[in-house]
């Protein structure tokens, strides 16, 4: 947490939020030390829309409690104990005028629950009785609703369901095992490929729960760059369905989707695009809802194919080498710097596009606005990136174009719109201060929460 400015995460899964409802809202609070670190956390409740704001140093925890509208309905004061091996807060639950927070501890291995009750003002701080064996690692954590739910997997490729009860235990729901796709009744094994180096755990935070070196996570509502979409193995969510999806080497994107409701599985193979020349030597994808957005290329060829679940094609647009200019991209081909500065400049040979694609991690992201569809393509280049998202250093390279797409997948003319992820971006970027930012995006907006040291006050912005 930085001294002067603080910005955090809205973690407002399920919960609808319109500009009608919300423009901006703030609240003063002068108690807070201005010389220790400090944390937010915003809990809502899907069922009543009521929200919940946690404000606390390594002393004090502020409470306070906003109904739908945004109007305040009370807020108080308690000791703050939740200090010590576990305090990386990866979900919570919402239990009538109850909640927890979920926190595990630096092996991942246990977890403590934090209750709260709102009607007489009390906190419970426990260790949950549940932790996981030697052969079993956590995955990630899923916010449905109120409820909270954990995912794991073992050397034996099997993935654990479990959600948090009443009880504040974790209750094993169901398994699934991962180790065979159906590819028109040929038995694919995968248990080589999804090997214990794929869970590997390296990068923590409030926004997504926590990441491995080669397991990114992604949320439909969350601003996501091409250095996340560029991992071949990632986890997608939206809402209580969840996606695995994995890269095959030079074979096929593998899906496994879980309904977390009906607790169900489905696995779809949908195999890259085969060519006589036999050109196109990389690969990746991005789902979107159910729609897969896969890309090959190579340093002469592109092309993106857009196919359903059974691996139909919906359209496709190509790139090769000898183009004068890539006929479908909306956006001129553009390579940006950030750092202590940001840097922007253009390309204008196609065949510079291809050798940037080829030479650095090779990603794709989609976008949804107006109906439409914003599909970015490129690749980034983050070795050296900082820990706050808009105070990097120098070397963080990426290049990528941007197509707009009509929602039957044809490409449409014309200039593309900001997103609100570039107006949040720009208003970050424009900051004077180190700031560490999270946020919460539905269809229409994006909103981004911060307390401010100078003025001491906490805001909530709506774009």
């Amino acid at each position: 947490m930085k001294k002067y400015l603080i910005t955090v995460l809205i973690i407002l899964f399920g919960l609808s939020i319109s500009k009608a409802q919300s423009g901006r809202m703030s609240f003063k609070n002068e108690d807070i030390s201005q010389l220790l670190s400090m944390d937010i956390y915003t809990v809502p409740n899907s069922e009543t829309e009521n929200l919940i704001f946690l404000l606390g140093d390594q002393k004090d925890l502020w409470v306070y409690k906003y109904d739908k509208n945004y109007k305040k309905v009370l807020d108080f004061k308690l000791d703050n104990n939740f200090h010590g091996i576990y305090e990386k807060v990866i979900g919570y639950q919402v239990r009538g005028n109850s909640f927890d927070l979920i926190a595990p501890n630096s092996s991942m291995k246990k977890f403590e629950i934090l209750s709260f009750n709102i009607d007489d003002r009390s906190l419970i701080k426990k260790e949950a009785d549940f932790k996981f064996s030697k052969k079993e690692k956590y995955l990630n954590s899923f916010q449905v609703g109120n409820s909270f739910f954990l995912l794991s997997s073992d050397k034996e490729s099997t993935l654990f369901i479990r959600k948090l009860d009443e009880d504040g235990e974790f209750e094993l729901l169901k398994k699934f095992k991962l180790d065979e796709f159906d590819n028109s009744g040929t038995q694919i094994s995968l248990k080589k490929l999804y090997t214990p180096d794929l869970l590997r755990t390296q990068d923590f935070n409030l926004f997504t729960g926590f990441n491995g070196e080669n397991l990114q996570t992604i949320n439909y509502r969350m601003p996501t760059s091409l250095s996340v979409t560029s991992q071949k193995t990632k986890i997608y969510q939206d809402e209580s369905i969840i996606h695995l999806v994995m890269e095959i080497e030079d074979e096929f994107t593998a899906i496994g989707t879980i309904d977390l409701i009906s607790l169900t599985m489905e696995k779809n193979i949908i195999p890259y695009i085969k060519d006589e020349y036999g050109r196109y030597n990389d690969h990746n994808s991005y789902l979107y809802k159910n729609t897969l957005y896969q890309i090959s290329a190579s340093n002469d060829a592109m092309i993106l194919q857009i196919k359903n679940m059974q691996g139909q094609v919906l359209n496709q647009f190509t790139l090769h080498e000898g183009q004068k200019k890539i006929e479908f991209s909306n956006t001129p081909i553009m390579v940006e710097g950030y750092g202590y500065y940001r840097y922007n400049r253009e390309l204008e040979e196609p065949k510079k596009f291809l050798r940037k694609l080829m030479k650095s991690d090779m990603g794709i992201n989609v976008i949804e606005k107006n109906n439409n569809f914003i599909i970015q393509i490129g690749s980034s280049d983050d070795r050296e990136a900082s820990s706050y998202p808009n105070f990097t250093t120098p070397s963080q390279w990426s290049t990528q174009i941007s197509v707009l797409l009509d929602k039957d997948y044809q490409h449409l003319s014309g200039e593309i719109e900001p997103t609100n992820f570039d107006l949040l971006s720009d208003y970050q970027m424009n900051k004077r201060y180190k700031i560490s930012s999270y946020v919460h995006s539905n269809q229409e907006s994006v909103f981004l929460g911060y307390y401010n040291y100078p003025s001491e006050e906490f805001r909530l912005i709506e774009f």
